[in-house]
């Protein structure tokens, strides 16, 4: 896991377990806030299944689309079309000789555990803290989304002025503000949209800087009755690298055509069906 996709992971947990904010500041019940966290916990920490998607791609390399198919181990992927159009031989060939030289390599297998280990430690951190670092409060008008049926609850959310951050992760708490839509009946986060309003440092500084004005949405969708998971992720933001290099990250990421797999998948096992049964 590199420092973007760590970062990003960061404002993503912020997000996912942002109801946990103290009852005066978000309005809600104690009982409404628990039965809140306790659904995003259900897609945050999801063991009784793996899902099989489609991760449509977008960012300064290109475009291109991704059969991916979730383990407890971790996510793999296999190539499908770059640029809207399907691979040629000669890169789909590449593709089944890279998965294939996956296949029982022990190598690969730490490095999936370890981004998973990676992913839920932070998760785990950040629930302690959310509750001291960000302010919730009912956005006026309740907007709702035009293409959700259900209706939905809408809070404004910015950083605690009283929160001190004590580790890399939590830094990224002190920069975020936005809109949060959850869904009303079933009390899902459905949809975020935040700004960064400040400069942020990942590692103090030393490994990248993330500017003000950045901008962020993340989506979650249903895939089956009552359960959801991520479908969509939006970066757009202005970073400097190592202290020396500023660049531009534009990145759209999105997931589709969910299909549900065994909770017992090995990192094996779905590297064998994305050879012998490919999606197009």
């Amino acid at each position: 896991m590199n420092w973007k996709q760590c970062w990003a992971g960061t404002l993503l947990a912020v997000v996912c377990l942002s109801s946990m904010a103290q009852q005066k500041q978000n309005e809600l019940s104690p009982d409404v806030a628990s039965d809140i966290v306790r659904k995003q916990l259900e897609v945050v920490n999801r063991t009784d299944t793996n899902l099989r998607y489609f991760l449509h791609k977008s960012d300064n390399h290109g475009t291109v689309v991704r059969d991916v198919i979730e383990t407890q181990d971790g996510s793999v992927g296999r190539l499908v079309s770059r640029e809207g159009k399907p691979l040629t031989p000669e890169e789909d060939k590449a593709e089944r000789d890279r998965l294939s030289a996956s296949l029982g390599s022990a190598s690969e297998l730490r490095k999936k555990r370890k981004q998973e280990a990676t992913s839920r430690a932070l998760t785990k951190e950040l629930v302690a803290v959310i509750p001291r670092a960000m302010i919730f409060t009912l956005h006026p008008g309740q907007p709702q989304l035009p293409n959700v049926t259900g209706p939905q609850i809408v809070y404004d959310f910015s950083p605690n002025p009283d929160f001190h951050p004590s580790s890399t992760a939590q830094q990224a708490l002190t920069g975020l503000q936005g809109i949060l839509w959850v869904d009303r009946s079933d009390l899902h986060i459905i949809r975020m949209e935040g700004t960064i309003i400040r400069n942020t440092n990942f590692a103090w500084g030393l490994i990248a800087r993330i500017y003000a004005g950045g901008h962020l949405e993340f989506e979650q969708a249903p895939y089956a009755p009552g359960k959801y998971a991520y479908s969509k992720l939006v970066m757009n933001l202005t970073l400097r690298e190592l202290m020396v290099k500023t660049i531009q990250v534009k990145s759209s990421m999105e997931a589709s055509d969910f299909v549900m797999l065994p909770s017992t998948l090995t990192l094996d096992d779905a590297i064998r069906i994305l050879l012998d049964k490919p999606r197009r």
